[in-house]
């Protein structure tokens, strides 16, 4: 047992083992930071929540490669969603998009690029049920009596698409709709 004479003495060893913690956690917060910045990091982390999502909606959730800059880019590749009945519900071959730096805490915020390329959507019900219901069921927030909280303001500035094709079959009604669009680039704020 250690026995302190005078208590400035008590005082030091206390600020001592406080500043070796919160030197620690800085440390570690650092270190995780600089993990987070590596493209293989990135996509073991997307994979890894892929798989718990696939877990939670009961059906296949994969991304192969992901690639972002926290807070300013983001850019997916080869997002794979099947339905319950194990069909392609959506793929998306590669959506991106740069925002401006630290978003979140400005109340305007600008999505300076989207781009959706080599899309497939296969939209299918038997019944009054479509495909994509557990999506909805899933995402979906409980009704809630709290006022909600204003959101950011975004302005897009550039919008391309490639290569997107829909297809909507509905069995229950006998119709099928199927739409096809190789390219279009958007401006909106000129």
């Amino acid at each position: 047992m250690v026995i302190f004479d005078h208590p400035s003495a008590l005082y030091r060893k206390i600020l001592k083992i406080l500043s070796r913690i919160l030197l620690t956690l800085l440390l570690l917060l650092i270190t995780v930071w600089v993990l987070i910045q590596f493209t293989p990091v990135q996509n073991w982390l997307v994979k890894q929540t892929a798989k718990k999502l696939s877990a939670k909606l009961q059906t296949e959730v994969t991304v192969k490669h992901v690639d972002f800059s926290l807070f300013k880019k983001m850019l997916l590749e080869g997002v794979l969603v099947k339905d319950h009945q194990k069909d392609t519900l959506v793929y998306i071959g590669r959506a991106g998009l740069n925002i401006s730096n630290w978003f979140f805490l400005k109340q305007k915020a600008t999505i300076s690029n989207v781009q959706l390329e080599n899309v497939t959507a296969n939209l299918h019900r038997t019944d009054s049920v479509w495909n994509y219901q557990f999506l909805i069921d899933y995402f979906s927030s409980p009704a809630s009596n709290k006022k909600k909280k204003e959101g950011i303001e975004l302005k897009l500035e550039d919008l391309l698409l490639r290569n997107i094709h829909i297809v909507q079959k509905d069995e229950w009604r006998g119709e099928t709709i199927e739409g096809r669009l190789l390219s279009l680039k958007l401006k909106p704020n000129l």
